[in-house]
C-alpha cells in the first residue's frame, strides 16, 4: 500500500545563527519596550488629574436642526399677544 501524500523535496533544518538573532532581536524589542514604559510613566509626586465631561453653561445658544419641533428659539411669552382682529378675540359662545 502506498502513501496518499506526495513526496516532498528535503529542507535542512534552520541555521543556528539564524534562530540566535532571531531570538536576540525579539528579547531586544521587548527590552526597548520595557525601558520605554519606566521612562514614560507619570511621575508619583503629582496628584492624578480627573477628566471630567462638563455640559455646556446655559448661556450657551444650543444649535437646534430644521424641522425639529422642540427648536424654539424665541422664549416663551408670560402672556399672550393677541391681535384685535384675530378669531382668538372673539368671545366664544
Amino acid at each position: 500500500m502506498t502513501s496518499a501524500r506526495r513526496p516532498t523535496a528535503y529542507r535542512p533544518r534552520r541555521d543556528t545563527r539564524e534562530v540566535v538573532v532571531a531570538v536576540l532581536a525579539v528579547l531586544g524589542v521587548l527590552a526597548v519596550t520595557v525601558i520605554l514604559l519606566f521612562v514614560l510613566q507619570p511621575s508619583e509626586d503629582e496628584p492624578p488629574t480627573e477628566q471630567r465631561i462638563e455640559s455646556p453653561p446655559p448661556s450657551v445658544a444650543v444649535t437646534k436642526l430644521p424641522g425639529d419641533p422642540s427648536a424654539s428659539t424665541a422664549p416663551p411669552a408670560s402672556t399672550p399677544e393677541t391681535s384685535a382682529g384675530s378669531p382668538s378675540s372673539l368671545p366664544v359662545g
